[in-house]
């Protein structure tokens, strides 16, 4: 839907049949899985809505979580300190809407920000085909993929801001809660907070412009002490929201009805 929504926005109908048909196969699917499910969670209020226009049951809405074993107990171990001038984004590089925001970024804002801070550079964190954005990128000095990582705190706590730049996509972007909960403030789009409801220019800073965007990052890598508030803000917001303790109650209830 998001696709089709954009097509028509640009007026770019090349591939309108074949996401059309996509949409009409994955409607019919989801509908029967609603139909005939014994319980429905989703993991955002905007899904909810979405799922309840193919059945009449509304979902519960139950986001997914920060893993104890893979993310908090890691930051409570690590040490790494945040290198002047580096910007992180983590993500599954399988996953389109992750090479659609690196596309946006690297050409649009990437540029902007190296012509107005000499220490900048990018870190693209995770797995998947980056040959796409690699080539965007080539014989570009300030731009490091480190491909697939073991343990991603160390390199989301390399970079003094974090960045979500996702203009397509749905579901919850678990990237936020873990820059967040790993201590690093972070720029994101409104895709990006969908679902999470970070409080923009307190938890988050939110900008879906290329210029507007480039200048968020900028300010919070020249401000120390907004960079710190930020930080010290969203680690808070997600402790308090998206950690298992929070939700699991809710979820043994929905499994006992």
């Amino acid at each position: 839907v998001i696709k089709i929504q954009e097509m028509q926005t640009s007026n770019n109908l090349s591939e309108m049949s074949k996401f059309a048909g996509d949409l009409w196969r994955f409607a019919i699917s989801e509908k029967f899985a609603l139909e005939n499910a014994d319980f429905l969670i989703a993991v955002t209020p905007e899904d909810a809505d979405f799922l309840e226009r193919l059945c009449p049951r509304r979902p519960q809405v139950v986001p997914t979580c920060l893993s104890d074993l893979e993310i908090i107990s890691k930051v409570e171990v690590s040490t790494v300190k945040a290198e002047n001038g580096c910007v992180a984004f983590l993500g599954y590089f399988g996953h389109y809407p992750n090479i659609d925001s690196m596309k946006w970024y690297l050409t649009d804002i990437h540029p902007l920000l190296k012509s107005k801070l000499p220490e900048y550079k990018l870190l693209v964190i995770g797995a998947g085909d980056t040959s796409q954005l690699k080539e965007l990128a080539r014989e570009d000095d300030r731009v490091e993929f480190t491909g697939r990582v073991d343990d991603v705190i160390p390199y989301i706590q390399k970079a003094s801001v974090c960045i979500l730049p996702l203009i397509t996509g749905a579901g919850i972007r678990g990237k936020l809660n873990q820059y967040s909960i790993a201590g690093r403030p972070s720029v994101s789009t409104t895709i990006g907070n969908k679902g999470l409801n970070y409080e923009h220019n307190v938890s988050v800073m939110i900008a879906n412009e290329a210029p507007d965007f480039a200048n968020a990052v900028m300010q919070l890598l020249t401000d120390n002490n907004k960079n710190s508030a930020m930080a010290a803000q969203a680690k808070t917001y997600a402790q308090a929201n998206f950690t298992w303790d929070r939700h699991l109650k809710t979820l043994v209830e929905i499994f006992r009805g």
